[in-house]
């Protein structure tokens, strides 16, 4: 039978199956959703129920699927790329190969970058990324967001990994840990000396805003949801936070 939105679901006896799936904690953020989404049984075991909604071609797409308990979930979303965002250059492609990405909660590759912008202006601080993995994960381009910063793409003329990015190993276990909060990571980390900082970042956590004197190889330790006891009293200061970075969603898979 159809339900009131022209989708097809399960019915029997006259009223819906309701497919129950257990997941401990399913995150899915997505910019107008367009295609198909499927609920059925994964065990085996208990009502099967199938929901179809039609989609347009489009673009550029990408599936995500997650697997849980006693159902699977499986999504496939096509996105327009706009013409704001353009491609690497062949040159640049194969340098972003050599650098290691962090994934983030949302299992997006994020490359945190340094780079030269074709007007010669260093850019010390750059996540490079997918454009289709980009809007799944944040919904708004960056021109945009207010807030976001963005270079273009096509401009960079040298890339390299940047020396001011958290260790991969350390924000992975972050990002794997997820959000403190709405929106928000909460973490400390630990230092060689036997310090310890405390940053409230959002939910990009490659870029801290090293105090004077601190790098990343500095760094030995990571804890999430590490809150510094005073940011019970006050919100943390702007030096307990990210420093400003930049985004730069390109066009061509790597």
């Amino acid at each position: 039978m159809r339900n009131e939105a022209g989708c097809d679901v399960t019915s029997r006896g006259g009223g819906l199956i309701v497919l129950c799936l257990r997941v401990g904690l399913v995150k899915m953020h997505y910019n107008r959703f367009q295609g198909v989404a499927r609920f059925g049984g994964a065990c085996g075991s208990g009502p099967r129920g199938h929901r179809f909604k039609s989609c347009q071609p489009d673009s550029q797409s990408f599936v995500a699927e997650v697997a849980a308990g006693w159902g699977w979930l499986r999504m496939t979303e096509r996105v327009t790329i706009p013409c704001e965002v353009g491609a690497l250059c062949s040159n640049i492609a194969e340098m972003l190969r050599g650098v290691e990405p962090s994934v983030s909660n949302y299992g997006s590759r994020l490359y945190p970058c340094e780079v030269i912008t074709d007007d010669g202006v260093f850019h010390p601080r750059v996540y490079v990324v997918k454009a289709s993995s980009y809007i799944r994960e944040w919904g708004v381009w960056p021109w945009s967001d207010q807030g976001k910063r963005w270079v273009r793409a096509e401009s960079i003329c040298s890339l390299h990994s940047s020396k001011l990015r958290l260790p991969v190993r350390f924000a992975n276990t972050l990002n794997a840990a997820g959000e403190s909060g709405m929106g928000y990571c909460a973490f400390s980390v630990e230092l060689r000396n036997g310090s310890r900082l405390y940053f409230v970042t959002g939910n990009a956590v490659d870029f801290p805003n090293w105090p004077p004197g601190v790098s990343p190889t500095d760094v030995i330790a990571v804890r999430a949801h590490d809150r510094s006891p005073a940011h019970g009293v006050r919100p943390p200061f702007s030096h307990e936070s990210s420093a400003e970075y930049e985004w730069s969603p390109f066009r061509a898979p790597v």
